[in-house]
């Protein structure tokens, strides 16, 4: 039976800069666990980093609706992902 699953944005843009589906990028390894999903986490932790440094933001500083939006622009410009 097929999962049907709903990626995030950010996941999308993840999978797009590998040059691969979201479906292809969570294969498991041969032990069954989804590494995808933990370099996941590593990259948008880097990206979000760099978005931060770009933005002369602190590491701790709050983000706002608009910031997580700009992020989330600025992210899929990044590795070139569109939504057609």
């Amino acid at each position: 039976m097929a999962e049907n699953r709903e990626h995030t944005h950010r996941f999308k843009c993840w999978a797009c800069m590998l040059d691969k589906t979201p479906e292809t990028a969570l294969k498991c390894d041969e032990e069954g666990m989804p590494l995808s999903l933990y370099e996941f986490s590593l990259w948008i932790q880097t990206m979000w980093s760099a978005w931060r440094k770009l933005n002369g933001l602190k590491w701790d500083a709050p983000l706002w609706d608009e910031d997580h939006q700009r992020f989330d622009t600025w992210l899929a410009q990044r590795v070139g992902f569109t939504t057609t």
